[in-house]
């Protein structure tokens, strides 16, 4: 694995590729081979990007500090604004399209629907 990485915060996985949030100032998240190598950076500027989550081929990171949900495609490239006003969030989930949410499933977490519902 990667051994150049500073604060790490948060982990998100797919297929072959480990999502990492560090919280350096500024905060950022690469994506690394889950077989190793050098991370690639997929967003900067972040501040506290502690919980992550993916949904196809969109990432969403919870940012602690300022309280918001940012996503972003897992390639990089433009941010977009989810949600704002947010109590420090520390955790965040994509629910699955076949499953309905328990309640309380998503304590302390931000829940999102699935992609495209």
């Amino acid at each position: 694995m990667a051994t150049d990485l500073t604060t790490p915060l948060g982990l998100a996985v797919s297929g072959n590729t480990l999502y990492v949030s560090e919280g350096t100032d500024p905060g950022r998240v690469v994506s690394v081979p889950t077989t190793g190598g050098t991370p690639t950076v997929v967003a900067t500027g972040l501040t506290y990007p502690y919980g992550m989550a993916l949904s196809g081929s969109t990432l969403y990171i919870a940012e602690n500090s300022p309280g918001a949900v940012i996503s972003i495609p897992t390639t990089g490239g433009t941010r977009t604004t989810v949600v704002t006003g947010l109590n420090r969030p520390y955790g965040i989930a994509v629910q699955p399209t076949d499953d309905q949410p328990e309640p309380g499933q998503c304590w302390g977490s931000v829940c999102l629907p699935p992609l495209g519902s």
